[in-house]
């Protein structure tokens, strides 16, 4: 994968993450969580909650090209919706959206709470 930058969601950005987050949930949650739990997760992560996040400003987006390849939401103290593209996952994306997010919640908050779907267990661990 070539090379890839990090910026502010948009409005206009909202679907495509919508997008991105759902198929990384069916591909990546599926046979780890029930279909109930894996059902939760699309509630959770919904367009509207999406979008909540990008109108206060706390979501951001990585791009490869004009590519959404990765989200994440930096908000309080809190890491949430860090997801990656399944085809673009092991390129360091997550890695650099983890230490984006990192640095902007460290700017207002003395500590970073990361919370981890099963899935995930292992990037959080490296």
């Amino acid at each position: 994968m070539s090379k890839f930058q990090i910026r502010k969601a948009r409005r206009a950005d909202a679907e495509e993450v919508f997008a991105l987050v759902s198929r990384t949930i069916d591909e990546c949650y599926t046979g780890h969580y029930t279909e109930k739990i894996v059902a939760a997760f699309h509630d959770f992560h919904s367009k509207e909650s999406i979008l909540s996040g990008i109108e206060r400003g706390k979501c951001f987006v990585a791009l490869c090209g004009d590519e959404i390849v990765g989200t994440v939401t930096a908000e309080g103290a809190e890491v949430h919706r860090l997801f990656v593209s399944p085809h673009a996952q092991g390129e360091g994306i997550g890695a650099a959206l983890l230490r984006f997010a990192e640095s902007q919640i460290q700017k207002t908050s003395s500590f970073v709470q990361v919370d981890s779907s099963i899935p995930a267990e292992k990037f959080y661990e490296r």
